[in-house]
């Protein structure tokens, strides 16, 4: 029995940015287990490669790699035209890509400062725009997920550039989820936290197999699979989280 949320395998198109290593390859890997062709974009070329060469051999679909700096103004558009190029028309588009920054903003350098909020904000926007009008366009609808952050909570000293960047994603991602509604495309936000470092690489997987299932499948069945196993490896109390072995 096929798994909820499976395609006809190589049926459509995921592209991710930020795939070459962290949450957006765990996003690559569970969208290629669901029967998605994949294009991967980032600024690391060996990475792109390997995340490509890899999950080629393990699922036998088509994956490109696209190496492109995304804290650009130009670097949507330039994403767009080489996807078209590629001939390729994207049903899902994650935008995982960012850059983190914990400093005060009066020693962060500017251009750090511009960067960060083009990656964000303008890059993230320009892409919902232009995929998103592609997809309005061939009218089979589609998928958007833009990745924000727990910390736009927590406009603390030194998280001031990051935290208000991803306050933006989320405020711009419910608002543009409504506009494109009726038009069957599905924009979800996410707001991820993660913690030490013993416990990243097996995040990273787990909160890409959640997503993927919120976003395209079906979220409480997400939480009823992998809650109890995430249970194991983490627990809250009046001190905060801690974290518990590793996988």
């Amino acid at each position: 029995m096929a798994r909820k949320g499976t395609i006809e395998k190589g049926s459509r198109t995921a592209l991710v940015t930020g795939a070459g290593s962290g949450i957006g390859r765990c996003m690559a890997r569970r969208l290629a287990e669901l029967g998605y062709r994949l294009i991967l974009a980032g600024l690391d070329p060996a990475k792109l490669e390997a995340a490509a060469e890899e999950l080629h051999e393990q699922y036998g679909l088509a994956v490109e790699v696209i190496p492109i700096d995304l804290a650009r103004p130009e670097a949507a558009h330039e994403l767009f035209e080489r996807v078209q190029a590629l001939g390729r028309e994207v049903d899902v588009l994650v935008n995982n890509a960012g850059a983190f920054s914990f400093r005060d903003i009066l020693q962060t350098p500017v251009e750090r400062i511009e960067k960060i909020l083009c990656l964000h904000a303008l890059t993230t926007t320009l892409t919902c725009r232009l995929f998103g009008a592609e997809m309005s366009r061939r009218g089979c609808g589609g998928h958007i997920l833009n990745m924000a952050s727990y910390s736009l909570w927590m406009p603390w000293p030194g998280l001031a550039l990051y935290s208000a960047s991803k306050s933006y994603l989320r405020g711009f991602s419910v608002a543009f989820a409504k506009e494109v509604r009726e038009q069957n495309i599905r924009v979800t936000k996410t707001m991820q936290a993660l913690g030490g470092k013993k416990l990243r690489e097996y995040y990273d997987d787990v909160y890409a197999h959640c997503m993927v299932q919120d976003y395209i499948i079906d979220v409480n069945q997400a939480i009823d699979t992998y809650s109890p196993v995430y249970e194991k490896y983490i627990s809250i109390d009046s001190e905060g989280i801690k974290y518990e072995g590793k996988k």
